[in-house]
């Protein structure tokens, strides 16, 4: 026999049901109101931008902000820094702005990737699952006793430096093609490295330097001399350099615990010794005839460099450096081509975006 149900009880059922769906709603409000790395908190011409990667490079803008309030404010990092007001806006507010632009050029890069058949997928997701798999494949040929090629695992921020210098020598590979927006005929390069032959196309001089030093304390070296100990002999260095006719001869003398060397720079060594001692050679590149730098850190060593003669080691020819010619072309014209897009490129952002923030 079929119950009966009296009014009371559907009431009951209803408010019953009310209940349920109402758990529902919030259920389904709680969840849309959380921020996970997969949240898209905008989008540049409908391209969605997460909230991981969004975060990921305001923690690689972090430096550059806080350098710009530093030198224009005088303002230290300390607790309450990213919220304090100042040119109408925060530092955190700011950074977000800042690494929002960055983002923007990033993902209508990859919008030409995927134009151009180079990956499939812009989401965040998808860089994450891509890093994962790398790391993964490294570890099992480790396991197997394979050589590997770079690191034994990608951090994240390596791992974008890697993704992105792939995408864009394909892209530019892609892009250089005969009717392509980066084609260029012959000429167009030739015109290219006479335009750019002074910043790009200079061979090294070849000069000849004296280099004195001296170790101080630190970094397993034995030493003598704490840092600041060193730096009272080396900057009295520097002063025998300046006006001392005969200063080798009395460095020498008075303090022998200071090296001297004297060193060379040609055009065939010059790209190995940028590399094997950059301080070095970044200091002695621009010394003219006759000029010495100041006392500078190298290491657990202070030095001081003095040029003794220099002479200028002229420019590349085209057909000796066509090659890069055309690979510093394409990288040119690719950044003016995506600069091109971006101008013209429209962004959204939602209320989430906001709540991105970094410590």
């Amino acid at each position: 026999m079929a119950k009966i149900l009296h009014k009371s009880d559907k009431i009951m059922i209803c408010i019953l049901a009310g209940v349920i769906v109402l758990a529902s709603l919030i259920g389904v409000l709680v969840y849309s109101l959380q921020i996970t790395d997969y949240t898209t908190v905008a989008n540049v011409d409908g391209i969605k931008i997460s909230a991981g990667e969004l975060r990921d490079q305001m923690l690689r803008d972090r430096s550059e902000i806080i350098k710009y309030y530093q030198e224009k404010h005088n303002v230290s990092v300390e607790d309450g820094f990213w919220n304090i007001t100042l040119e109408g806006t925060t530092p955190m507010e700011k950074l977000r702005e800042t690494a929002m632009e960055n983002v923007k050029k990033y993902k209508l890069k990859q919008q030409l990737a995927v134009k151009y058949g180079i990956i499939t997928d812009t989401s965040y997701k998808a860089f994450i699952k891509a890093l994962d798999s790398e790391n993964a494949q490294r570890e099992q040929k480790i396991a197997m006793g394979e050589v590997i090629y770079g690191p034994k695992e990608y951090t994240l921020d390596a791992y974008y430096d890697y993704y992105i210098s792939n995408m864009e020598i394909k892209l530019k590979e892609k892009m250089s093609e005969k009717g392509q927006p980066l084609y260029a005929e012959e000429q167009q390069l030739k015109d290219f490295y006479d335009e750019k032959k002074d910043v790009y196309y200079l061979n090294s001089d070849t000069a000849q330097f004296k280099c004195f030093t001296l170790g101080f304390q630190g970094g397993g070296e034995k030493s003598d001399y704490t840092q600041n100990e060193a730096y009272e002999i080396m900057d009295k260095v520097l002063q025998l350099v300046k006006t001392d006719k005969n200063y080798e001869a009395t460095i020498a003398k008075l303090y022998p615990d200071v090296k001297k060397t004297n060193l060379s720079l040609t055009k065939e060594n010059a790209s190995q010794a940028s590399k094997s001692d950059p301080i070095l050679f970044g200091e002695t590149k621009n010394l003219a005839v006759g000029q010495t730098s100041a006392v500078f850190v190298d290491k657990y060593n202070l030095r001081v460099v003095t040029c003794l003669s220099r002479e200028a080691g002229g420019y590349m020819s085209y057909e000796e450096c066509a090659d890069t010619v055309k690979s510093q072309y394409n990288t040119e014209k690719l950044e003016e081509y995506v600069l091109s897009l971006y101008e013209k490129s429209k962004a959204q952002t939602n209320w989430k975006f906001e709540k991105v923030k970094v410590q």
